[in-house]
């Protein structure tokens, strides 16, 4: 009886749909071209050149990324096999822990999507095989409260990107309730930073030598950077912000504390990255916790009593991030941030 009661759950409607959009995301991802993604053909050269020994173990590339593409390499596997198997391991990890800690799976793997974190694999393989790590350390502490699985996946994740070991203080995180005073000020100073980021470049650029900042600021992707894309983004998030945190004083809403401050150190730190793309420095961090949004809008959904008001915010949220989506990721047609523009 046992038995059939699992099969007859795994063949339900809601996982069956679960398992399509499973499906239809491998494919899509797996089977991509090398120049889908702007650094994948970066990763294939460096696939190879660790294969020949050109790069050893203990290079620039971090320890368990490297070791992984020699035993792949030694094995006689290509590197479309390697991109497979990595594109397994990443959607099977997101797929695994929305399933455990999200309170609407099927529309956690819509803001997958959407927001960007599912692209971002596409480009950013290491940190994001390093942010399925942190994810499993976050899954494990929630579920078993041992830090010491938590550490231990960030460990990990640490030798896949070091990204991964701003991780480490976030243990904080889980369970602290911020003050709203803290939140209010370290927001307005880094949103008057936001407003004036291409003032402030200009001045850094002219009266000091920081290579990077002159670099951003000669390409055509400063402009671009600051007045459209990300500004807009970034403005966008921050009107998010305030009204959650609006709806969570008054008590309107419930949002666990992780997904929250997650949420805010996301936004912050995309306050940052708008100082510029080289090298990746602040973006990068904003990409170690984008996920949170993920498991964040859920719990809002979950929270909101009154049925007028749910269907409300389930309209407006979700027709904003696909208008979101489409400016960012098919209008802009910049292989930067559309990885299928090579494609079609």
């Amino acid at each position: 009886m046992k038995g059939r009661e699992k099969l007859k759950d795994i063949l339900s409607k809601q996982n069956i749909l679960y398992i399509i959009f499973f499906v239809a995301l491998f494919i899509f991802m797996a089977f991509r071209a090398v120049n889908v993604g702007t650094d994948n053909a970066t990763y294939q050269k460096i696939y190879y050149k660790i294969a020949s020994g050109e790069i050893t173990l203990f290079s620039e590339i971090e320890f368990l990324f490297s070791l992984l593409c020699l035993i792949f390499s030694k094995l006689g596997f290509s590197y479309l096999a390697f991109q497979i198997v990595v594109s397994i391991f990443i959607l099977t990890i997101f797929f695994v822990v929305i399933s455990k800690l999200s309170l609407n799976k099927n529309y956690s793997i819509f803001l997958f999507v959407v927001t960007g974190v599912y692209f971002f694999s596409f480009n950013a393989i290491r940190q994001s095989m390093s942010i399925c790590f942190v994810l499993l350390g976050i899954l494990l502490y929630l579920k078993k409260n041992k830090m010491t699985y938590y550490f231990l996946f960030v460990f990990i994740a640490c030798l896949f990107h070091k990204s991964a070991i701003l991780m480490i203080p976030c243990i904080l995180l889980f369970k602290r309730e911020m003050k709203l005073e803290t939140i209010l000020f370290t927001f307005s100073i880094t949103f008057l930073i936001m407003l004036n980021a291409k003032s402030i470049c200009i001045f850094l650029s002219n009266n000091f030598s920081i290579s990077y900042i002159d670099k951003y600021i000669s390409t055509n992707f400063f402009e671009q950077e600051l007045e459209t894309r990300s500004m807009c983004l970034t403005l966008f998030y921050y009107v998010f912000f305030i009204f959650i945190t609006y709806l969570k004083e008054k008590k309107l809403i419930k949002i666990e504390n992780w997904t929250y401050n997650f949420f805010i150190l996301f936004v912050l730190a995309r306050s940052c990255s708008l100082f510029g793309v080289f090298p990746y420095l602040f973006l990068r961090v904003a990409d170690l916790f984008n996920w949170a949004l993920i498991f964040l809008i859920p719990q809002i959904l979950y929270s909101i009593e009154k049925p007028l008001y749910k269907k409300l915010f389930f309209v407006v949220i979700t027709l904003g991030f696909i208008v979101l989506f489409v400016l960012q990721y098919i209008v802009a047609q910049n292989s930067n941030i559309f990885p299928y523009s090579f494609a079609f």
